[in-house]
């Protein structure tokens, strides 16, 4: 001792110990005084030379080596104190390790010729131990302990600090909470003729993954996907917290009407949300057309058509129009309303046709002969069915008939004969057909034969001809009967003729002079 006393004028001990484990003393000696007995302290660590003045004692727990140990404890001192006047030296404690240590607490042991007197930190004085609670300690993180005591008497000054701590092993286990939202979209209006998009949208709003999502809906009557599908079912797999996912399902009405949809989302752990309600209201246009056109017209008059377009549906016809077809052997003079004609069509373009509106067009057919006139009008729109109509005109002509007799000679001497020509001339616009002429003669005359474009039957004094089929416009026939006279006197050669267009029949005389 006398020449540690003589290298150290003033010595500190070290004990370091953990929990209720104490690794021993780092001197030969540390032990508490006893009354006023003296204690002998023999020091196992050495004070380092620093450029500060002080003396420095180290000592790394458990191991006495700092790269395997958990604390590190270092006492600075003073080189020396003055017997009876207060001196301060520290205790600086070192966590060398990465973890948090906790409850650090520093006894500090009175050994020879010591008297403590305060602490910074403060501490707890008692039996001769001075306690400072550092708390915890983050890791790698210093803390320092100011200790102010005092030496009574000169020679050697000697403590003893032990250290307890808690290095607790803490786990963290995420706690977390998924949760889904959905929502359902889709067009507020369509036409029967549309896809209709209906969008859902799923979403975890939550603080942990969602297992297993699945998408379902049961679509309303008269709503199937459009691969034929009365139910919508969709996996959406595993969705994170914060995560959406947008599917759109592509789906078909069957007929106009109000559709109601909702959708349903469901996960593992029984995770489970409804969509609010979304409503399709589905509309149709529907088309009539009809046309006016008189029924019967004489040829050479053009014939007026007008064809009314309707939409009695509850949609817009889009793109609506209308294609006139014309019969054959006519031509078209005039058309309303932007008709224009081209390869024995006339075609007008609507336009769009609101619900409940009507659209008139006119045009004007030039026949060029006689005949039933039939031109077919097809109307169309964009998801509306076409309908069309057919407008029907008889053209016919205007008879005009012509019937002549004319006698050569005339006066006739009895004995001698004299011939009756008979000439029809059409003089109308339409054929003659079947016409039949007679001729009578008086009992001044007799018989002698027929001749011309038809053949005669002679019953007594009446000469039928056999029926002429046809008679064009502008054309004639004629036929011929010879007489011969019987008796003297003003004699009346009749004709009476009928055909199919005449209601009543046509009678005329041709007079003659018969004499001696």
């Amino acid at each position: 001792m006398k020449n540690q006393q003589s290298v150290y004028p003033f010595l500190a001990a070290l004990c370091i110990g953990a929990g209720s484990l104490l690794t021993g003393s780092l001197f030969s000696g540390c032990e508490e005084s006893q009354g006023n007995e003296s204690v002998v302290l023999e020091p196992t660590t050495m004070p380092q030379a620093k450029n500060d003045g002080m003396l420095h004692f180290t000592h790394a727990y458990p191991t006495g080596a700092a790269s395997t140990s958990v604390l590190e404890i270092e006492k600075i001192l003073p080189p020396s104190a003055v017997a009876g006047q207060p001196y301060t030296y520290t205790i600086r404690v070192r966590n060398l390790t990465d973890t948090k240590l906790s409850d650090v607490t520093v006894a500090e042991q009175m050994g020879y010729n010591t008297q403590f007197a305060s602490s910074s930190p403060e501490g707890t004085v008692s039996g001769g131990v001075m306690r400072v609670n550092l708390g915890t300690m983050s890791a790698r993180e210093i803390k320092t302990i100011k200790i102010t005591a005092t030496a009574p008497e000169t020679g050697m000054s000697g403590t003893c600090a032990t250290v307890d701590y808690n290095a607790g092993l803490c786990a963290l286990l995420p706690v977390v909470q998924p949760k889904l939202a959905l929502s359902a979209s889709a067009p507020g209006e369509a036409m029967v003729c549309d896809t209709i998009p209906v969008k859902f949208v799923v979403s975890n709003p939550g603080s942990g993954t969602a297992n297993n999502v699945m998408i379902s809906s049961d679509l309303p009557a008269g709503l199937m996907t459009t691969d034929g599908q009365s139910k919508i079912s969709l996996s959406v797999g595993t969705l994170a917290n914060g995560a959406a996912r947008e599917i759109v399902v592509p789906t078909k009405a069957a007929h106009p009407g109000s559709y109601e949809n909702r959708g349903l989302a469901a996960a593992d752990g029984g995770l489970k949300v409804e969509s609010g309600v979304v409503t399709t209201n589905v509309r149709q246009p529907v088309l009539t057309v009809s046309a006016n056109a008189p029924d019967k017209i004489y040829i050479g008059r053009p014939i007026p058509y007008e064809i009314t377009v309707t939409n009695t549906g509850d949609g817009v016809a889009r793109n609506a129009a209308l294609v006139d077809t014309l019969p054959a052997n006519s031509s078209v003079s005039g058309t309303s309303q932007g008709g224009t004609y081209g390869d024995g069509r006339v075609r007008w373009a609507l336009g769009d046709m609101a619900p409940k509106t009507s659209r008139t067009l006119a045009m004007t057919l030039n026949p060029l002969s006689e005949g039933v006139y039939s031109n077919s009008a097809v109307a169309t729109g964009d998801c509306a069915a076409p309908v069309s109509v057919a407008g029907k005109t008889a053209v016919v002509g205007i008879p005009a008939i012509l019937l002549q007799t004319r006698d050569e000679p005339d006066p006739v001497q009895v004995g001698t004969a004299t011939t009756y020509t008979i000439t029809v001339t059409n003089q109308g616009s339409t054929t003659l057909t079947n016409i039949k002429l007679v001729a009578t003669l008086e009992p001044t005359e007799e018989f002698v034969a027929t001749g011309g474009d038809s053949t005669g039957e002679v019953e007594g004094p009446i000469i039928t001809f056999s029926p002429i089929p046809t008679i064009a416009p502008k054309a004639s026939v004629t036929v011929t009967v010879r007489a011969k006279a019987v008796k003297a006197g003003e004699t009346r050669f009749h004709v009476r003729m009928t055909s199919d267009q005449l209601p009543r029949p046509i009678d005329h005389e041709e007079s003659t002079n018969l004499f001696e």
